[in-house]
């Protein structure tokens, strides 16, 4: 963005004023940055990123699993995917972690186990 307005600049510099083709295909890319920016669309050019809409975090929120998936379109951080990767594996791994019964197995037979002989 910066460098069509250098172009532009320029053409002003040397003639004065600004040529009108010039300034036609100026304003074209600016309102096409514009509707890209509008629609979500990512222009990989200026290096903009992707804000995280509110719908978006909420199913990032409640199911990680399934929306993190979204976060693999171009224009988000990928410090955004790791973040919700470790949340989205946190879950599953506290539930595998405490799925493991410290306690020691005491079994009781009471064909071989006599009451009173103990």
């Amino acid at each position: 963005m910066a460098s069509d307005k250098n172009q532009l600049d320029t053409v002003e510099e040397a003639t004065g004023e600004p040529e009108a083709d010039d300034k036609a295909r100026f304003d074209e890319r600016e309102q096409s940055r514009t509707a890209k920016r509008t629609a979500g669309m990512v222009d990989e050019q200026d290096g903009e990123r992707r804000p995280i809409g509110v719908l978006l975090m909420i199913g990032l929120l409640t199911v990680p699993l399934v929306f993190g998936w979204l976060l693999l379109r171009p224009g988000y951080a990928n410090s955004t995917r790791i973040l919700v990767l470790v949340y989205a594996l946190l879950g599953p791994a506290l539930v595998f972690i405490a799925s493991f019964d410290r306690r020691p197995i005491v079994t009781y037979d009471p064909v071989t186990t006599i009451p009173g002989n103990m």
